[in-house]
């Protein structure tokens, strides 16, 4: 059974289906901060709208890894906001974000694998080669 944290709300789920509702229950929210964690390690994506960033993180304490879309095409500095659960608004490059088929298939990834998926461009934020 995986915990699930939407918007600091708590959720356990032990399905994709099971996620996935949730995932819609919450769609209905401009912005979206999802927590998917395991024994080890924890995915988040933050939500605007239909597009988000993720991040991977393996251990407590972890620089971890962020999402890029290699296909972005935008200029380079745009930023998009987003909303953590605690109202603070954060800006985030937009070349990081993913469409929401994208971004969705990495959350059940994790779920199932406790790994990111591989078809993700990860950058290191922690700078290890």
């Amino acid at each position: 059974m995986l915990k699930i944290t939407i918007n600091n709300h708590e959720h356990w789920a032990n399905s994709d289906k099971e996620i996935e509702h949730l995932l819609r229950d919450h769609e209905a929210s401009e912005y979206r901060e999802i927590w998917i964690e395991n024994d080890k390690a924890n995915m988040c994506a933050l939500a605007a709208g239909k597009i988000a960033w993720l991040m991977f993180l393996r251990f407590n304490g972890d620089a971890g890894f962020s999402s890029r879309n290699p296909n972005y095409t935008g200029a380079k500095d745009e930023m998009l906001e987003f909303m953590l659960s605690n109202g603070q608004m954060d800006e985030y490059p937009l070349s990081w974000t993913l469409p929401e088929e994208t971004w969705v298939k990495a959350i059940l990834h994790f779920a199932k694998t406790g790994q990111p998926i591989k078809t993700i461009q990860w950058h290191d934020d922690g700078g290890q080669k």
